[in-house]
């Protein structure tokens, strides 16, 4: 999913504004302001302070630091698991249309997270530990939450991978959920097993676009343009592999490369319509999305962008490279970067074989496509449309 925070602190500012307008009265005098330098958990209703270690958040628009958020340790992750099995009792029992009633005073701030909805809606409690580099968003949408959910139903604990690790192998959630690596994922499924809890895995894809010869090159270039550049592509669905049919690949790439150069960045919309990408979500994903597009086979080519944009920040070029190979460390491995990678297939076969590598998306663009879920990135969201899948 996208990572949150990506759009910067002032885009966070926008979204909080936006979202003024639905908090219940008496709430906004609890909220952490989005300006202070201290952010706080969020358990049992009210915003805990705690006196241990605190975590540097940095604006990745400009490399500051904005705020600290506290580093939960286990004593802090008992409390907030308590607090939501304290909770689960009464929110179990409430009906369909009470829980319906909560989730549609807070409409507008749950597409902020949309993993909450489905469990809240299900009558289920909830423990979220937000990313170490974005937790205030989540920090500020708990606190939106005050006045509409009992105490206890939705806690938010921040902190560090340790934290993680305490909160996935607490005995007291029944089920476990992350977005994250690989490597992250296999660690909660183990932490999973060894306490006997439902998992669910959303990690690294590296997903496809396939693009035939018969398609409507243009329509697939804008789509492309869009779809794998959005949020500086740090999107779990971005489009950041191209499979072209080898009679299209010339006439896709010039238009594709058109649509990059104008492509602007920034930490705010354009509002003309022209699509701005933010910065990266913090240095080491810039080192990560730098470092592979640097190590770039020889037989393959970097036509367009491939380097930072200097100046504050931890921004990236809009990229395109061409010529990688599914055996290619650009041909696996997600990048979670404004970077397109381009390759070239002989037909469907080809395609399909180098296609399925930890795929999480698959978009085609043909005028006939069989048995493949068609998505046009996130312009379209389809529910009948294939999502998901698996590979190690």
């Amino acid at each position: 999913m996208a990572t949150p925070g990506a759009r910067t602190l002032s885009g966070l500012h926008n979204r909080a504004r936006r979202l003024g307008r639905f908090v219940p009265r008496g709430v906004g005098d609890r909220l952490p302001s989005l300006m202070s330098m201290e952010l706080a958990n969020f358990v049992d209703g009210e915003f805990v302070s705690m006196a241990g270690d605190q975590t540097e958040i940095v604006d990745p628009a400009t490399g500051e630091v904005y705020a600290e958020a506290p580093r939960s340790d286990a004593r802090e992750i008992d409390r907030a698991c308590a607090a939501a099995a304290r909770a689960f009792g009464g929110w179990r029992r409430t009906t369909p249309a009470e829980r319906m009633g909560h989730l549609l005073r807070m409409a507008d701030a749950l597409m902020a997270m949309w993993k909450i909805g489905p469990a809240l809606a299900a009558g289920n409690t909830i423990v979220l530990k937000p990313s170490d580099t974005t937790p205030a968003s989540a920090v500020y949408l708990a606190g939106l939450f005050a006045g509409t959910l009992p105490p206890g139903v939705l806690n938010v604990v921040c902190g560090d991978r340790d934290t993680g690790a305490a909160l996935a192998a607490h005995p007291v959630p029944a089920m476990v959920s992350i977005t994250g690596s690989t490597a992250a994922g296999r660690a909660v499924a183990r932490s999973a097993a060894d306490t006997v809890k439902r998992a669910h895995l959303e990690l690294g894809g590296n997903a496809p676009v396939v693009i035939f010869e018969d398609a409507g090159l243009e329509a697939a270039a804008e789509a492309v343009g869009f779809a794998g550049y959005f949020n500086a592509g740090q999107d779990c669905t971005a489009a950041t592999r191209v499979i072209v049919a080898k009679r299209a690949h010339d006439a896709f790439v010039a238009a594709l490369v058109d649509r990059v150069r104008a492509i602007r960045l920034s930490p705010e919309e354009t509002g003309d319509g022209t699509l701005a990408i933010p910065p990266l979500n913090n240095p080491a994903q810039l080192a990560h999305v730098a470092g592979l597009v640097a190590r770039t086979p020889s037989h393959a080519k970097v036509i367009e962008g491939g380097e930072t944009a200097g100046g504050p920040g931890y921004f990236y070029r809009p990229t395109v490279v061409d010529g990688i190979t599914a055996a290619d460390e650009l041909g696996r491995t997600e990048l979670f970067g404004p970077v397109v990678t381009v390759q070239t297939c002989a037909g469907e076969a080809d395609a399909i074989r180098q296609g399925p590598v930890a795929l999480l998306r698959r978009g085609v663009h043909a005028r006939q496509a069989r048995h493949v879920g068609v998505r046009r990135g996130r312009r379209v969201t389809c529910p009948l449309s294939a999502f998901g899948g698996c590979d190690s």
